[in-house]
């Protein structure tokens, strides 16, 4: 992928009463080369709230080249303090 490969952002956050107990992963940004996927109807999503379930919410924050994703989310004041690679899903981890 290069930058100007267009990607999409979903900001997922924990919002339950234990957010403590879920660390760094409380609240990340996931990279995905496709659209999310609303949760009840399965819809393709590229902005706007996806549906919350078991107390994690989450939000399609659009389609960037990877150079406008880093401003996007800077423009939202999201600051990425780790990058991570598991089972080949790229996500940022925010404090």
């Amino acid at each position: 992928m290069n930058e100007t490969d267009k990607i999409f952002l979903v900001e997922d956050e924990y919002i339950g009463p234990n957010r403590a107990s879920k660390g760094q992963r409380a609240h990340l940004i996931r990279v995905l080369d496709t659209p999310a996927r609303t949760n009840m109807s399965g819809e393709a999503r590229i902005t706007g709230w996806l549906g919350t379930t078991d107390d994690w919410y989450r939000e399609a924050l659009g389609e960037f080249s990877r150079t406008e994703a880093i401003e996007e989310l800077a423009k939202r004041g999201i600051v990425a303090t780790e990058r991570r690679i598991v089972h080949g899903e790229e996500f940022f981890l925010m404090d």
